[in-house]
């Protein structure tokens, strides 16, 4: 099968690119930036694209010859400067899925993101869901994944929480009982190999679905920051509650301080917390999610 990846570049996109490769899929990178491709990949094609100004359905069409399959990972925790939700999380995805409809491709797998439905308040969550629609309402065998905070190696969010949980004192937002379902990088890439083997001219329960893509069971920021506090080999866990607005506060300064995923629109997420129901996930796939505590331990700090 031939797979386009947007995005392919970025933490989830290259670990659903490997993946890809692993199967023995061919596949066309599509990303700002090829040179990261080339560098490690140096048999992939790839296409340079601009997902700030590719909003129109020709510029994607012409990247579709030859394309069973897509999958879509564009994301960004943080706006930066044309780099905003809406041309990257809705503009562009709407465009491709357009032009995948018109270009009769065999499947399209939409990256989105736990929250990204009814209940949906943050524009990172409304843009994504924006993208969602799109694509659900195309002639399409589609499938829409929707993970919680992707922990593996190489991710940002987890890299952000290990630096906090590495403070004397790790700060929290109110109590630190916010629970979130965390879920290993695998676990989404096979989610993803499974839907790239479905077909919707047949039963199965991945087609034309939206999944939450979770781990096995909830935990809370404070919990998460206590293991990672162990994983790391400090013997006392030590916290800071920060009344929310204060919280705020202090994620707008470091917002403007540096290249941080924390922001205001991140820590209203987190106070909101992030679940979802990991039944429906396991039984479309048959993959069991791994547990968070258990395979950080098992992973060098």
């Amino acid at each position: 099968m031939h797979i386009l990846i947007t995005g392919a570049s970025g933490f989830i996109g290259q670990h659903i690119m490997a993946a890809c490769l692993e199967e023995g899929h061919r596949v066309t990178a599509c990303v700002r930036n090829p040179d990261w491709v080339k560098r490690y990949y140096p048999d992939v094609h790839t296409i340079t694209a601009d997902f700030t100004r590719d909003h129109d359905t020709e510029t994607w069409l012409s990247r579709l010859h030859s394309i069973d399959a897509v999958v879509n990972c564009i994301g960004i925790i943080k706006e930066h400067s044309k780099q905003t939700f809406e041309y990257l999380h809705t503009k562009a995805p709407c465009a491709l899925f357009k032009a995948c409809d018109i270009a009769k491709v065999r499947k399209v797998i939409q990256i989105s993101a736990l929250g990204a439905d009814d209940t949906a308040s943050s524009e990172y969550h409304l843009s994504k869901k924006a993208a969602d629609e799109c694509l659900s309402q195309r002639a399409l065998d589609w499938t829409i994944l929707m993970p919680s905070i992707v922990y593996g190696h190489g991710a940002k969010s987890m890299a952000f929480f290990k630096a906090l949980a590495a403070l004397p004192l790790t700060p929290l937002v109110d109590t630190g009982n916010q629970p979130i379902q965390p879920v290993h990088i695998d676990d989404l890439c096979h989610a993803v190999i499974k839907a790239l083997h479905t077909n919707h001219l047949h039963t199965n329960q991945l087609s034309h679905k939206r999944i939450d893509v979770v781990g096995p069971a909830p935990v809370t920021m404070r919990a998460l920051y206590t293991t990672l506090k162990t994983w790391l080999g400090m013997k006392h866990a030590i916290f800071v509650s920060l009344p929310y607005a204060v919280s705020l506060f202090a994620a707008r300064v470091t917002g403007f301080m540096g290249n941080t995923p924390l922001t205001h629109e991140t820590v209203q997420m987190l106070k909101k917390g992030n679940t979802g129901n990991v039944a429906p996930f396991i039984e479309a796939t048959g993959i069991t999610p791994r547990p968070f505590e258990q395979t950080i331990m098992k992973t060098p700090p």
